[in-house]
């Protein structure tokens, strides 16, 4: 835009600074914050803001929470969304447990919220505080929709729900899942948040709506042709491991779009680098 003597606009910046999180690109990022909008005169707010806690929490997870500290702003629900993200993403508990208040005093019945907190707690195996949160969800009434997949093939959209191939679906998935283990693939059993038997989960895992809806579009698209899958949850990490190794076997573009972001896989490589 500058090259073309545009002047770049306050949406502008969003869109800049957003794409340097996803890129993980701290420094491009900053300049954009500190000088460029400077430059062309515009104040940073509270949007651009929350892209760089966002960037920040993909980098340096400890300097986004010093960010959200130190920044006299009145943050909003998404900007503490971005950093319970990252401490998901990071693995920090500690940070995971604290932020989730916020959310939650914020919007008391945010679904996502209280399923991304399961799932740290899962993660560590703390099945009373997994029991706890779901306690909390139905005291509040807050129901979290099943998870569902979709894909669209010549048009038509098909969901998890179409049963009439079930079968062979199911056993080309087994199939599949056997291809490509040889490759590195290992079930991510910590992705299962049900405090069942480790063949349960197996079972459980295995089955995941978007592996069933990659499948069946494998089944029924031409070899050149890319797979688009939509769902409604967030992808989990045994099935974003899966997707890659598809991506290789199989030498198909694979773009997911999930409650989060989109998605690409290509060659074993995800787009943002497996942070998501």
């Amino acid at each position: 835009m500058l090259a073309a003597k545009e002047q770049p606009k306050y949406v502008t910046f969003v869109g800049a600074l957003s794409a340097c999180g996803f890129l993980g690109k701290v420094e491009e990022g900053f300049y954009s914050l500190n000088h460029m909008m400077r430059k062309s005169g515009i104040e940073p707010g509270l949007e651009h803001c929350t892209c760089i806690v966002g960037l920040l929490g993909r980098a340096r997870l400890e300097d986004a929470e010093n960010f959200t500290q130190s920044i006299p702003i009145k943050w909003e629900i998404v900007t503490w969304r971005n950093l319970l993200n990252a401490c998901y993403v990071h693995q920090n508990y500690r940070l995971g447990k604290q932020v989730p208040e916020t959310v939650l005093h914020l919007n008391p019945e945010d679904v996502g919220t209280c399923i991304l907190l399961s799932y740290m707690h899962a993660r560590t195996k703390r099945w009373d505080e997994v029991v706890a949160m779901r306690k909390l969800m139905r005291d509040r009434n807050i129901k979290k929709e099943p998870g569902l997949s979709w894909t669209e093939i010549r048009n038509d959209a098909y969901d998890d729900n179409e049963h009439l191939e079930a079968v062979l679906v199911h056993e080309k998935v087994k199939e599949l899942l056997a291809e490509i283990k040889p490759h590195g693939y290992v079930l991510a059993i910590a992705c299962e948040l049900h405090d069942v038997e480790e063949e349960q989960k197996q079972g459980c895992l295995s089955y995941h709506s978007e592996k069933l809806a990659i499948v069946y579009a494998l089944m029924k698209t031409s070899q050149e042709a890319p797979l688009r899958i939509i769902k409604n949850p967030r992808t989990c990490d045994d099935c974003h491991s899966a997707v890659k190794f598809i991506s290789k076997v199989t030498n198909r573009m694979i773009i997911i779009r999930d409650v989060n972001c989109f998605h690409s896989f290509k060659d074993g490589c995800h787009s943002y680098a497996d942070y998501w």
